[in-house]
């Protein structure tokens, strides 16, 4: 394939596919600003699909482009349409979301990642991961009781999981450090 697609994009083909393709290439090979600018060039193509977007949006985020990867979501979501039918194979509205809230997150804010990832949570496929990011949300914005409750969730969603039991641990601890502080306070209080 690799032969292949070199071959017919010195031979001038642009279509979405062809640069879609040396994209993946690329992205294999740890060239991802090779891959963007594959991709970049793919979107202006009238074919491209929310797929392309979705990809371009993802190399965008991994080399600090947000608001361009933002962007790129957005039009990847505006792309994607029920009508694309079963055969569809590219990523669901709610792996979108997920790519735009950690993009929220990157950018530091916190509230519209927590959104986004609220809206993941519909996918049952999506579910245990936006529920775990949620929950480095809601602890980056000092909510530790929703951080708790989405923890515990992420917790069951994904058993096990050693980054999962790492946060809850870091967010118990700055949830009972702040009950602590709060009734020690209250203590000394006349």
């Amino acid at each position: 394939a690799e032969a292949y697609l070199t071959k017919a994009y010195q031979a001038g083909a642009r279509d979405a596919a062809t640069l879609s393709g040396l994209a993946r290439l690329a992205l294999r090979q740890k060239r991802p600003e090779d891959a963007e600018k594959y991709l970049s060039q793919a979107v202006r193509d009238k074919g491209a699909e929310s797929v392309t977007w979705w990809m371009l949006a993802s190399v965008q985020k991994d080399t600090g482009k947000l608001e361009e990867a933002a962007a790129s979501i957005r039009e990847a979501m505006r792309l994607l349409t029920p009508a694309a039918g079963p055969t569809y194979q590219g990523p669901s509205r709610e792996d979108m979301l997920l790519i735009l809230g950690r993009v929220r997150m990157l950018q530091k804010r916190p509230q519209e990642a927590t959104e986004a990832f609220a809206r993941a949570e519909v996918n049952p496929l999506v579910r245990p991961q936006a529920t775990f990011e949620a929950a480095q949300c809601w602890y980056a914005m000092g909510r530790y009781s929703p951080a708790l409750e989405c923890i515990d969730a992420a917790e069951k969603l994904l058993p096990g999981n050693p980054a999962v039991a790492e946060w809850k641990k870091k967010i118990e601890d700055a949830h009972f450090l702040r009950l602590a502080a709060a009734t020690s306070a209250a203590a000394s209080a006349p």
